[in-house]
């Protein structure tokens, strides 16, 4: 069972500006930085001065051409590094963390696995 989770960015991804966006005040060719991807085009990004928490940026298209929803006037141009540590407990009680790599399954709220429905459900995780 997941406990908590550590995100460490050593580098940002860079997402370049293709479309005037007046929510930021950015124009075509700007950079902005992307720092934490939270899933569902959500993100924190610092531009401008600014930085973003959690807000929708569901318009930035990823470098496979995926993740775009709405408008695409953004797209990623380097990706950064960045870390993902969670601290779980295993069935056995010991608690540890782990470096997340894709080995892990049924972390994403809204993935629509049924396998991952059927485990959220079941009284072991509650």
């Amino acid at each position: 069972m997941g406990l908590t989770g550590v995100h460490i960015t050593y580098e940002p991804d860079r997402l370049q500006v293709l479309k005037p966006l007046p929510d930021l005040n950015a124009q075509p060719g700007a950079i902005i930085l992307r720092y934490m991807y939270h899933g569902e085009g959500f993100a924190d990004i610092w531009f401008n001065g600014q930085w973003k928490k959690e807000d929708d940026y569901s318009f930035i298209t990823e470098q496979d051409d995926s993740g775009c929803s709405h408008g695409c006037a953004a797209k990623v141009v380097s990706y950064g590094k960045k870390d993902w540590w969670v601290g779980f407990k295993t069935a056995g009680g010991s608690i540890s963390w782990a470096k997340v790599e894709d080995q892990f399954n049924c972390i994403d709220t809204f993935g629509e696995d049924a396998k991952c429905d059927e485990l959220n459900n079941s009284p072991a995780a509650e």
